[in-house]
């Protein structure tokens, strides 16, 4: 129970240093202006609605055949057999 009562007060202490750095910064409720700039801009009247046109296009027609061609390579001769086939051939150890 002790523990509880811990965590809790913790929690409201951190609460409450994020709420007081927030206000010191700036980002608590803002008061109103009495500002000539923006009563100005607040009375300015409204621009005419917009209007929206939309364009519909004909998607590209798609291909009736398609064709895949797979090409065999070549086998492979070399330096590296053994580690190629997973085991230590030539080795005699």
């Amino acid at each position: 129970m002790i523990q509880r009562l811990a965590l809790f007060a913790a929690s409201l202490v951190a609460a409450l240093v994020i709420a007081g750095g927030l206000a010191a910064a700036g980002f608590g409720p803002a008061q109103t202006a009495a500002d000539p700039a923006v009563e100005q801009v607040a009375s300015t009247p409204e621009s005419p609605p917009v209007q929206v046109d939309t364009v519909y296009l004909t998607p590209q027609a798609s291909p009736e055949q398609i064709t895949v061609t797979r090409v065999k390579t070549a086998a492979r001769s070399g330096e590296n057999e053994a580690e190629r086939d997973g085991g230590d051939h030539g080795r005699d150890d």
